[in-house]
């Protein structure tokens, strides 16, 4: 197209009122030839630099994007056929119909009929899980972000927030000299962190950061058997619980660990306690850990998938029967792992 608007402009004295602006000059190309390097006879070729164009089949054409199309429909009458041959091009401009005809636009009438029934009936279902009403609920979740400094614009903008209480994030990866103000949430005055220690100029690999509406008391945190835990005690009116945020490196989640950190929090969960974090063992093929909770008087709640891997890593143990409780898994498109809650009545 920039070659032919190239000549338009250089030859527009050539225009007259009977030449169209859209019209674009080709010139006759001469060249000549000697016969068996014969001086006394040449041959003389005179023709017009024009290259054969390309067209294929509206069916073939489909997926393809293009910036100028020239469109016929043909003598067919077929369904919807005009809108897969009119949406190749990206722009109206671009767009040129041959022999534009209305009775070569057909719509399906089983299309219509759905259409019409969709609008009229029809109602979209929230596939986005809602945490319960937080004036009668303590609503607390947990979710390993895979890097804090990475994602907290995306965790600022979670719809969660406003209904949460008490959020734990693990493998946070923050460096020490980061200030709070770094990772503040509007809306979350109490702050929490656990950060790891780095040798290296690179980030440390854990951490994690607790973010509270209201006032922690009891904070606690360690790296029993190489698990790092993260605990505190949160009262909303006259629910009170201890809560540990838990991340284990793949490396140490064995159940001889696991036994030395129950052993190691034996003091903290003696009252009501909710367990929850990525424990880096798939439940789905692995009761052991499970088993060996339940000698400390804990059972598991979730019961689906908590990566995108399909594996069921990211749990919540609780050491109280609670038949009212609620909790479950949320979706998360910046990080492998899914956010899990868990809501008390009040």
């Amino acid at each position: 197209m920039g070659i032919g608007k190239d000549q338009r402009r250089q030859f527009q004295y050539l225009r007259n009122d009977q030449i169209d602006k859209t019209w674009t000059p080709i010139f006759e190309v001469t060249r000549k030839f000697l016969i068996n390097n014969n001086q006394s006879y040449q041959i003389l070729r005179r023709q017009f630099p024009i290259r054969l164009a390309a067209a294929k089949t509206i069916h073939k054409s489909q997926g393809s994007t293009v910036n100028n199309l020239v469109a016929h429909l043909g003598r067919r009458k077929n369904d919807h056929m005009h809108y897969v041959a009119f949406s190749r091009v990206r722009s109206l401009e671009g767009l040129h119909i041959l022999h534009l005809s209305e009775d070569k636009i057909s719509v399906s009438i089983d299309v219509t009929v759905e259409m019409d029934r969709m609008r009229s009936t029809t109602k979209v279902l929230n596939s986005v899980i809602e945490l319960p009403d937080p004036q009668t609920w303590l609503n607390i979740l947990c979710h390993n972000v895979r890097s804090l400094h990475l994602h907290i614009k995306d965790v600022k903008e979670e719809s969660y927030l406003s209904s949460c209480d008490l959020i734990g994030i693990t493998e946070s990866r923050l460096k020490q000299e980061e200030t709070d103000s770094c990772v503040a949430i509007t809306g979350f005055p109490t702050l929490y962190r656990h950060d790891s220690v780095s040798n290296s100029l690179i980030r440390p690999h854990h951490g994690s950061v607790i973010y509270s509406k209201h006032q922690l008391s009891s904070t606690y945190k360690g790296r029993p058997g190489g698990i790092e835990i993260t605990s505190a005690v949160i009262v909303k009116q006259n629910t009170r619980v201890r809560v540990i945020f838990l991340y284990c490196p793949p490396k140490v989640s064995t159940l001889n660990n696991f036994s030395i950190m129950m052993q190691s929090v034996s003091s903290l969960i003696e009252e009501k306690t909710i367990l929850m974090g990525d424990f880096n063992v798939d439940i789905q093929n692995n009761c052991s850990l499970i088993n060996l909770m339940k000698t400390y008087g804990f059972n598991q709640l979730i019961e689906e998938v908590t990566t995108d891997y399909n594996t069921a890593l990211d749990l919540i143990f609780v050491n109280f029967i609670d038949n009212n409780a609620k909790s479950g898994v949320l979706e998360c498109y910046y990080s492998d792992h899914k956010p899990i809650f868990i809501c008390l009545p009040m």
